[in-house]
């Protein structure tokens, strides 16, 4: 009997142990991902995005029109779906095709807003991400 209470023992630690590691995991790979700076186009624009229906929006004012395969990254970089986004206008920087159409654009967070000014240089900017989406007051 006090075998098979040592083997539990040694069982519940070793579990234990795993648990916490897969914590401390979890809550470095975060951390970490929360400091990793993501690159914009070099070639890619600067402006005010007002979400409307899907597959017209709204940039600058004017009305475009997104690709079939159109990418929207919001602040945190995860990819959104253009019908899903309502709300307030935010600052964005997108990247057309050779028609016009709208391909990606990239929804930037309040450091990103802070750090980019109104030209991207010729190399690619990098800024560190965070979660919270900037609002631009209407003019």
């Amino acid at each position: 009997m006090q075998a098979i209470s040592a083997q539990s023992v040694t069982l519940k630690t070793a579990l234990l142990s795993l648990l916490w590691m897969t914590m401390l995991f979890a809550a470095f790979s975060d951390a970490v991902a929360q400091s990793v700076a993501r690159p914009f186009p070099a070639d890619g624009v600067i402006a005010i995005f007002s979400p409307q229906y899907s597959p017209v929006i709204v940039i600058d004012g004017v009305q475009r029109q997104l690709t079939a395969g159109a990418q929207i990254r919001d602040g945190n970089n995860m990819i959104v779906q253009p019908a899903s986004l309502s709300g307030p206008d935010v600052r964005v920087i997108y990247k057309a095709n050779v028609q016009g159409q709208i391909e990606r654009i990239w929804i930037l967070n309040a450091d990103e807003a802070q750090q980019i000014t109104s030209t991207i240089p010729a190399s690619n900017i990098y800024v560190t991400p965070a979660a919270v989406v900037v609002p631009v007051p209407r003019q």
